[in-house]
């Protein structure tokens, strides 16, 4: 199904916001997770990025710009939120304790510890993870969107509201400084 198809059913009834829910879910997920480093955090942003795409949906108007790309670049403004911030807090939380369900509890540390497990199997992904946690923002954005994300840079372009000339030139630069700051004897 293609995103007018998509579209179409979801100006129909917004209840098909689950379609972009399912396709989109884990890749979201993965990006933000990637970008912040931290599981928990990363379950609240993953959540805030969706529960604001869901609310906003109904004012997306499709011009042939991709769901994808409208969805990253909802999660990216949520990611940079999180880093100005620091102390994220997202417009709705669901407290666990609620739900009184320990199977609930049970089957979210399994994938949690499932999600850790892939990270920490990375080593060499989390010391360049870190290098570019820690890069300008600008830098940082672009380099996780292109090699974490595998966006293309029209996508990063539509993504960030940026000409692709800049996100190349973004992404030239902060690779030289990510190889920088991977040299042996150099602290990151």
């Amino acid at each position: 199904m293609d995103d007018k198809e998509i579209y179409d059913r979801i100006k129909s009834d917004k209840q098909n916001f689950a379609i972009l829910y399912d396709q989109y879910f884990v890749p979201i997920k993965k990006y933000i997770l990637r970008r912040i480093g931290n599981y928990d955090i990363s379950c609240d942003v993953t959540a805030e990025t969706f529960l604001k795409a869901y609310l906003k949906i109904s004012h997306f108007e499709y011009r042939g710009i991709s769901y994808k790309v409208w969805l990253y670049r909802i999660a990216t403004n949520e990611v940079n939120l999180f880093f100005r911030s620091k102390k994220y807090k997202p417009l709705n939380k669901i407290n666990l304790e609620d739900f009184n369900n320990e199977t609930l509890i049970t089957s979210q540390q399994e994938d949690k510890d499932i999600w850790e497990k892939e990270l920490q199997d990375h080593h060499d992904f989390l010391k360049a993870q870190q290098v570019i946690k820690n890069l300008p923002i600008k830098y940082a954005e672009v380099l996780s969107l292109r090699y974490f994300e595998k966006a293309s840079i029209k996508e990063i372009a539509e993504i960030l509201d940026k000409p692709k000339g800049t996100i190349k030139s973004l992404c030239t630069r902060g690779l030289q400084k990510v190889k920088e700051k991977m040299q042996p004897g150099t602290e990151s």
